[in-house]
């Protein structure tokens, strides 16, 4: 895709975040924008990532996510946000300025952050059922600084996971497409530490990482290399992981933390409409077609 660059105010959730700047699209390609259901893409991610909105001879203060500047405007309870992600075809959600209670079950696990770029974590073993797979950690046989890290990315739907720490054991996790081995698949276990250095088990189980749709199905689980700067292989933990996992993200010391997701939760959330966007002039921060389906969580 390509485009330009427009500043202006930003106003999510009733949230108005004055002089944001944002990319403007004008060409985009691919099949996720052609089958996509969705007006942009609201990234989440640290300021180091939002370089490439970033022009020579700008101020420290441009090109920050949209999170960020909320909290510099002080427009936030505490400069944390957090993600709820729904099963199936329920709305989910994202809190800004703290957390939502009744959308997760039992306590906040933090993990340190190890990215300026990502919400990264160290990752010490993948497991299915007692077969484990050692990934970082002091007894890491590759070295302490080389282990697995792990990135939340509510932006990717799959558990993503190189083959070399997950290959031996990725065929307990492979459901059939007719569904008929559920029943046999192991539960996968993700253990890293805490803060106050306590392993944590995060497990997921067949139900949970297997998508149906009718009668078929499919195991949440993809193998990639990810080919990003440092010494550090890593692994994505998408929807797959998160829709499991209430999670949260600190912006003032770069935790990430995790709770079970509470799915019987009784909260309204608006739902994600379709609705047709009248004609309007566009004004020079913001291009509109004259006629175009709009989706709106906030409907």
């Amino acid at each position: 895709m390509s485009g330009q660059r427009a500043v202006g105010d930003v106003v999510v959730g009733g949230i108005k975040v004055a002089h944001q700047d944002f990319l403007v699209s004008t060409e985009e390609h691919g099949q996720v924008f052609d089958q996509g259901r969705f007006d942009g893409v609201f990234g989440l991610g640290k300021s180091a990532l939002a370089d490439i909105l970033r022009q020579e001879g700008d101020s420290e203060d441009r090109a920050m996510p949209f999170y960020i500047n909320a909290i510099k405007q002080n427009l936030l309870q505490k400069p944390v946000f957090s993600f709820y992600v729904a099963p199936g075809e329920a709305p989910g959600a994202v809190i800004l300025g703290g957390t939502n209670p009744k959308l997760m079950k039992g306590p906040v696990k933090y993990h340190a952050g190890k990215s300026d770029d990502y919400w990264m974590m160290d990752v010490e073993s993948i497991a299915a059922d007692e077969e484990e797979i050692q990934t970082g950690g002091a007894s890491y046989k590759g070295g302490a600084g080389h282990g697995l890290q792990g990135i939340a990315d509510t932006g990717t739907s799959l558990l993503v996971v190189p083959e070399q720490f997950i290959g031996k054991i990725m065929h307990r996790f492979k459901v059939r497409s007719d569904c008929s081995n559920m029943d046999q698949l192991s539960s996968l276990h993700i253990k890293m530490r805490d803060v106050n250095n306590e392993l944590i088990r995060y497990t997921l189980t067949p139900k949970e990482y297997v998508m149906k749709t009718g009668n078929s199905c499919e195991t949440g689980i993809a193998l990639m290399e990810l080919n990003l700067p440092g010494p550090h292989p890593a692994m994505i933990m998408g929807d797959t992981f998160l829709r499991s996992y209430y999670s949260v993200y600190n912006h003032e010391n770069g935790q990430i933390g995790f709770a079970n997701a509470n799915h019987e939760h009784g909260e309204k959330i608006p739902l994600l409409v379709e609705e047709t966007t009248a004609p309007a002039e566009p004004s020079p921060t913001e291009m509109v077609e004259p006629t175009h389906k709009h989706f709106s969580r906030w409907a």
